[in-house]
């Protein structure tokens, strides 16, 4: 069968379209891409554009021929506020939009237990927090919708989205077992009749010609496109941001809300901790050198494991799991006369590493971590994922593990992916010293962090 995934991402979107037959290898027969960078007007927000995205996967979907199914990926957290006749009221505000910071420390005081109940951490990336703010600052909608769920119902001519998918009802912070929760929407200000119904991620849609399911959570379909499926097996996906999850039940816990809980389809739920910088950063430090992704991965190779005593704190963007602080701010400590350029792009991925394993600290011991996304590609990144993490990482021949995880569940059968490349710890000892600093600089510079700008 021939089947299409789209994935909605923070700063592009792609259409995979692969040959897929059940326990069979998948088979890529065309990727298209189309950058759509998330839109920053003041320090803090960050949106997308719902009609320039849906544009774009209708110019992406004209470009595809011949599928017969047809799913979505998209990145999770989107808020998208419609008025009466189901068009936007503006932007859609981004898991990355951090406004909401103060409604979200409020919520944590008030509502300690929320993020456990709902599987969601109380922060400015999850619906409430930003459902407040909105509430003080802007007027109320008729209704409240994800992106993705209001780009499907376009391309299916409807006038506003009537169905959202449980996998992304579940990152909302308002989901609680199997519907929405009465105590959240009212602390929040909601009716139940603002928000679209929830139904399966794998459930046919009827108003398309061609087999079309919504899909569900770019991190939670990755574990599907990389086939982390089974105990012990553990998945990281890296892009703009990162997150390391692994497969659990509907009763797994979040350590005290260190982590996030999220269904993924056909009773399967993920749990783990996303970081907020992930990609982002090597983008960062190459935009300040003037470099490209591999001029920089080329100097970093050439940088002893541990940067030489340099230790960063990557929080360009505040952090998520497991400090969950919009507010944490980067750092570089241990700077000296020897350290160059390529130290401190050394010091800042050794820093990614260093958050992911802080995560890898409130799951369970993976045997394997299977590897997807921008950075998958890179020998030197997977090497020091692997020392870092002190755990075999698994590279997968397929890079686009979210979009493949749509076209599966729109196929109806699960495929085998096939594994690039394996990584060995075989450093990991180089990186204890700089690890125990790293772990010590957050609550040591935490209320320098959050003194007013």
């Amino acid at each position: 069968m021939r089947a299409l995934g789209v994935d909605l991402g923070s700063t592009a979107i792609k259409a995979c379209l692969w040959e897929l037959q059940p326990g069979s290898p998948p088979v890529l027969i065309r990727r298209v891409s189309r950058e759509l960078h998330l839109q920053i007007p003041q320090p803090g927000w960050a949106l997308q554009d719902p009609h320039a995205t849906l544009q774009t996967v209708r110019e992406l979907l004209s470009e595809m021929a011949g599928y017969q199914a047809l799913g979505f990926s998209s990145a999770m957290h989107s808020l998208l506020p419609l008025c009466e006749t189901g068009q936007p009221l503006g932007m859609a505000v981004s898991w990355a939009d951090q406004r909401s910071w103060a409604e979200a420390e409020l919520l944590q005081k008030e509502a300690p237990e929320w993020a456990e109940l709902t599987g969601t951490p109380l922060h400015p990336m999850a619906w409430p927090a930003k459902l407040l703010w909105w509430r003080k600052h802007e007027p109320t909608p008729a209704y409240w919708v994800g992106l993705k769920e209001w780009v499907v119902s376009q391309l299916a001519g409807l006038p506003r989205p009537p169905w959202m998918d449980r996998s992304m009802a579940s990152a909302t912070g308002l989901y609680v077992g199997n519907g929405w929760s009465p105590i959240m929407l009212q602390k929040c200000g909601l009716q139940v009749s603002q928000l679209p119904e929830v139904i399966e991620p794998d459930q046919p849609l009827d108003e398309f010609s061609v087999r079309t399911v919504l899909g569900a959570g770019d991190g939670p379909l990755s574990h599907l496109g990389t086939g982390a499926l089974l105990p012990g097996q553990a998945c990281l996906s890296i892009g703009t941001s990162g997150a390391l999850r692994m497969v659990c039940g509907a009763e797994a816990g979040t350590d005290g809300g260190k982590l996030f809980r999220y269904y993924l389809a056909q009773q399967r739920w993920v749990r783990g901790g996303a970081i907020s910088n992930g990609s982002l950063v090597l983008d960062w430090v190459r935009g300040l050198q003037g470099l490209s992704p591999e001029e920089i991965l080329q100097q970093v190779s050439k940088i002893p494991p541990g940067s030489e005593g340099l230790v960063a704190l990557p929080y360009l963007m505040g952090e998520r799991s497991p400090v969950w602080d919009a507010r944490a701010r980067g750092a570089v400590v241990g700077l000296s006369v020897h350290h160059t350029q390529a130290h401190i792009a050394r010091a800042m991925l050794e820093g990614v590493v260093f958050a992911l394993r802080q995560v890898s600290e409130s799951l369970p011991g993976a045997s394997e971590i299977r590897v997807t996304g921008g950075l998958s590609r890179s020998p030197v990144w997977l090497q020091m994922l692997a020392d870092g993490l002190k755990q075999p990482v698994l590279a997968m021949t397929e890079g686009e593990a979210g979009a493949l995880g749509a076209a599966q569940l729109a196929a109806g059968f699960a495929v085998e992916p096939e594994v690039l490349a394996r990584y060995q710890p075989g450093n990991s000892s180089a990186y204890e010293r700089a690890y125990s600093i790293y772990r010590q600089l957050y609550p040591a510079l935490r209320e320098v962090m959050h003194v007013p700008q």
